[in-house]
């Protein structure tokens, strides 16, 4: 056998491992698994996003950058940044957090589009929240500063807390109009209300769950439930 036919025969088979090199490389970054997008709190809803303005200068909150995500991500991406980022200019004192828990009873009494117009359960045996997850939930939407904003729905909802698979979801039901409340302790209302009005399991242990939601004749509501997507 010819020097020449051993080197041609060589090269095909290099070629052809390096084809094969090629082909096995391709299949595997068509196999990257992506994170899982985040479901609908309910059928016929839609998934907004959550966005958060975050400062990146400790000493200058106009420099700001856009975040997508719960609360609980946008104060872990803000200390992320700066440690005295969340404390200066995302979240707010404690007498602040004092005196909207306070007036929370006179909250659901209120008239307009805050009035509460009624809660629902879900099923005890359905996708249930921890109480005490929904109940630190409630605690950040107390501490956290700025106006809540959604897209026109209906049913455009957006998921603002969510630790230890319990998710605190808000929609905005307005078919033509997005929605802007006044605080995000607004949403902690709500899920107040389904706290304390759905309750599952052994009532008054670590095991105790609530799902549920409440509606505003605003046109728009507050849904506790698990949630196991990135939460």
């Amino acid at each position: 056998m010819s020097n020449s036919l051993v080197s041609t025969e060589h090269s095909q088979q290099v070629l052809q491992a390096l084809l094969l090199a090629v082909a096995i490389s391709a299949e595997s970054t068509t196999t990257v698994i992506k994170p899982r997008a985040l479901e609908p709190p309910f059928p016929g809803a839609t998934v907004t996003d959550v966005s958060w303005e975050i400062p990146t200068d400790p000493n200058n909150p106009n420099i700001t950058t856009t975040f997508n995500g719960t609360v609980q991500q946008a104060v872990r991406f803000a200390d992320s940044i700066h440690p005295d980022i969340a404390k200066r200019w995302l979240l707010v004192d404690e007498a602040t957090v004092a005196a909207r828990r306070a007036k929370r009873s006179l909250e659901l009494e209120s008239r307009g589009e805050y009035e509460l117009d009624w809660w629902e359960c879900m099923d005890a045996n359905g996708p249930a929240a921890g109480r005490r997850a929904i109940e630190s939930g409630i605690y950040y939407l107390d501490r956290v500063s700025g106006k809540p904003r959604n897209g026109k729905g209906p049913h455009a909802c957006g998921r603002v807390s969510c630790e230890h698979e319990s998710a605190i979801w808000w929609c905005n039901d307005h078919k033509t109009n997005e929605m802007e409340l006044n605080s995000f302790s607004d949403i902690g209302t709500g899920a107040w209300v389904v706290l304390n009005s759905c309750r599952f399991g052994p009532v008054g242990t670590q095991w105790e769950r609530s799902a549920g939601y409440a509606h505003y004749k605003g046109k728009w509501n507050v849904v506790v439930k698990r949630d196991q997507v990135d939460c």
